[in-house]
């Protein structure tokens, strides 16, 4: 009777673990969800209100960079320079959409032969950028997220 008791009583101190939870610390839930997190996806991407008519997110991904595209056009169509030789330069126009759907040039990589053929490259190409209208800003995880988007300008001159 003395040994069923003693195992009795044993099984009962051993099996407690078996019913006690185990806890997950917050930190290893964070650690968790950042392995996971695409840093450089957005749910959303930017848009503005002209670009709402359309239904999938690729398509209005890319009405969103024809309106920057043509803005930036028409601004250095509207620029009046004396050329005298035929050249082809690329721009590479680095954009920050804010949180709030303001834009703003992060960087621009301008070669030196285009800055002597257009001086004002920088002034004209930042007008037309803080001329945009205001856009939808991108969206990651139900927030609104600041987001950064190369923008490479081709400047052809027959």
């Amino acid at each position: 009777m003395f040994r069923i008791l003693l195992v009795l009583c044993s099984l009962l101190l051993t099996s407690c673990n078996y019913f006690e939870s185990k806890k997950i610390s917050k930190d290893n839930i964070v650690e968790q969800e950042l392995k996971t997190f695409a840093w450089n996806e957005v749910d959303t991407y930017p848009s503005f209100k002209i670009c709402d008519s359309f239904e999938t997110e690729a398509l209005k991904k890319t009405c969103f960079e024809t309106e920057i595209n043509n803005q930036v056009f028409d601004a250095l169509k509207n620029t009046n320079v004396d050329v005298y030789d035929a050249f082809s330069e690329t721009i590479e126009l680095q954009l920050i959409i804010s949180e709030k759907g303001t834009f703003s040039i992060s960087s621009l990589k301008i070669s030196d032969s285009l800055r002597v053929v257009i001086p004002e490259i920088n002034k004209i190409l930042s007008n037309s950028i803080t001329s945009l209208p205001q856009a939808y800003p991108a969206i990651k995880r139900g927030q609104h997220v600041k987001t950064q988007f190369v923008l490479p300008i081709l400047i052809e001159v027959n």
